[in-house]
């Protein structure tokens, strides 16, 4: 399946930026020393793709599950001599109702997006200004707390902190060494 190869190459890029040592600390100065941040910036790529395949997935998937719910019950108020009214939702109505697991897919698809500009500014601007190394180490952290993002929002609150703290620690971070090096 899509997710599972797109979980592959995320595992993949993992295991070569973990090999990719070496690298020295400071700014960027040349492609080379680009390389980690660039690894984490495939590993973004993929872990994207992930989330959209999973909400659009978690949304079929729900929506099968409720049409045969509506079914069985359909089947069993009209083999009782009842009236048959159990309608099935639509897809649209599954997937832009936003509840329960799709609700969750959503918002982790939601808050990667609403995430991706400050993570990309200050992941650029430290390998720039700071340290590519230390760039892409925040970054990896950064793809670690997002990629819980929908297991910890099905969780009651504060479970999801577990995933929006670190993220937004690693973002701030990298843009204050980035701005107090200008």
């Amino acid at each position: 399946s899509a997710m599972a190869g797109l979980a592959a190459a995320l595992a993949a890029i993992a295991a070569k930026a973990h090999s990719h040592a070496g690298v020295p600390s400071g700014p960027a100065t040349d492609l080379a020393s680009l390389g980690p941040v660039v690894l984490v910036l495939g590993a973004f790529v993929c872990l994207l793709y992930l989330l959209l395949f999973n909400q659009s997935a978690t949304a079929f998937s729900e929506h099968a599950r409720l049409r045969a719910a509506a079914k069985a019950k359909t089947t069993t108020t009209s083999s009782s001599g009842g009236s048959a009214n159990a309608k099935a939702p639509s897809l649209a109505e599954v997937k832009y109702g936003g509840k329960g697991a799709v609700l969750a897919a959503d918002r982790a698809v939601a808050n990667f997006l609403e995430q991706t500009p400050p993570f990309l500014l200050a992941l650029l601007l430290h390998a720039a200004l700071v340290s590519a190394s230390g760039a892409a180490r925040c970054g990896w952290i950064w793809l670690g707390a997002r990629a819980i993002y929908p297991f910890v929002f099905a969780k009651p609150f504060p479970a999801v902190l577990l995933s929006t703290l670190p993220a937004y620690g690693c973002v701030g971070f990298m843009l204050a060494a980035a701005l107090l090096a200008v």
